[in-house]
């Protein structure tokens, strides 16, 4: 695959260069490491989340074949609380030697930074690019009850009924309220937000009836959709699912939105480019292994492959964009 880089605007190069004064700190006292030594210990993956999660579990996956082709054990570290920001923070303070590096989503690196005044770390002055995963896949799906068969029908019900429907997500100023809001804000549309504790409840708020619609991670969707107590109406994505080849985006539909959730791993800034380099060719070898990436498709998660330099430019330019997205969707935390 190519590396996905991003000719930098005059903000990205702004907030490159914060990045790259952030990845030059900590550098004392290990000038001396090299990548040929490393590793030489056991290494640590932080997932800033509860045990079990679908992030956790593909963190692990890759865990076991990353371990084999380092030589080291590799120990997944879950620290959840306070919506990633706890973890991430005791990820940022580590010593940046590339023994320890962080499970990171838009949410706890992009979104929150941009919504919430104490969020502890700086993203692009406190951590190092390390290397993608990919895309986990998101779609829009409906209560059977509701009329909609399509994005369009979607949109034109509720905008025909403003304040008669709602939608969940998995809670307040996650990134699919702001997504939802910001698509309400652009097309002038009145569809209220319920926020659940979580996706297990979402789903089953929509199967429940409890709300009309809801964005959710495809990886729980399944048997909801078997078993015909959740209807999907389109793919939040920029291009159709090589799993779900039947089921057309939202955006071929009409409706310009893109769900789609990039992870990837994180370090402490001031990782050596030596050792950088290295953990970023592990980890994309890792992911470019076959079954690998098939157990990767299987969770609904698109592979992504970029050079750490790639990824640093992705980063810098998925923050601006989710900073544009978190003014633009005008969501306020008290």
């Amino acid at each position: 695959m190519r590396d996905n880089s991003i000719p930098p605007s005059p903000l990205r190069r702004r907030l490159m260069l914060g990045m790259g004064l952030g990845a030059a700190a900590g550098l004392s006292g290990i000038r001396n490491a090299k990548a040929s030594n490393f590793p030489s210990q056991p290494l640590t993956v932080i997932v800033p989340w509860a045990a079990g999660g679908g992030g956790d579990v593909v963190v692990r996956m890759l865990a076991a074949t990353l371990s084999q082709r380092l030589g080291q054990q590799i120990v997944v570290e879950n620290r959840g609380g306070a919506t990633g920001t706890i973890g991430s923070a005791a990820a940022a303070r580590r010593k940046p030697d590339g023994y320890t590096f962080v499970y990171a989503t838009p949410d706890s690196h992009c979104v929150f930074p941009h919504l919430y005044k104490d969020v502890p770390y700086d993203t692009l002055k406190d951590f190092s690019c390390i290397a993608p995963i990919g895309y986990f896949q998101f779609g829009l799906a409906v209560h059977p009850s509701f009329p909609a068969k399509n994005a369009q029908e979607f949109m034109r019900l509720v905008r025909e009924s403003p304040g008669k429907y709602s939608y969940g997500t998995w809670g307040v100023g996650s990134t699919a309220q702001l997504i939802m809001e910001d698509f309400k804000v652009r097309n002038d549309l009145d569809i209220l937000h319920v926020p659940y504790q979580g996706t297990a409840p979402q789903l089953v708020g929509l199967a429940s009836g409890q709300v009309a619609a809801a964005i959710l991670p495809m990886q729980i969707t399944d048997g909801y959709v078997k078993d015909g107590k959740i209807r999907m109406i389109g793919l939040g994505s920029a291009e159709r699912f090589s799993e779900l080849p039947d089921l057309p985006t939202l955006i071929e539909q009409g409706m310009n939105v893109d769900f789609r959730s990039s992870v990837g791993f994180l370090g402490p800034a001031g990782i050596p480019a030596d050792i950088l380099n290295r953990l970023n060719q592990e980890i994309r070898a890792t992911i470019n292994e076959a079954a690998v990436r098939k157990n990767l498709l299987a969770q609904y998660v698109l592979p992504q492959d970029m050079s750490a330099q790639a990824y640093r430019e992705f980063i810098v330019a998925e923050y601006a964009r989710w900073g544009d997205i978190v003014k633009n969707s005008r969501v306020v935390i008290n």
